[in-house]
């Protein structure tokens, strides 16, 4: 069944390549701009721990 499903979706994608392509330049620029994101919120949010509370 399974395999069935997977030559299901390649003949989609061979069928519509344009649309395919634009999927796959979108995922490529989102998740690495996700992942950077992440990190930098990461760094950002560290210092806020070792900061100490001045009255």
């Amino acid at each position: 069944m399974f395999i069935l499903q997977l030559k299901e979706a390649l003949r989609h994608l061979y069928r519509n390549r344009m649309f395919t392509l634009i999927n796959l330049i979108g995922l490529s620029l989102g998740l690495p701009a996700f992942i950077y994101v992440l990190i930098l919120v990461s760094h950002e949010t560290r210092f806020e721990i070792f900061t100490p509370i001045v009255k």
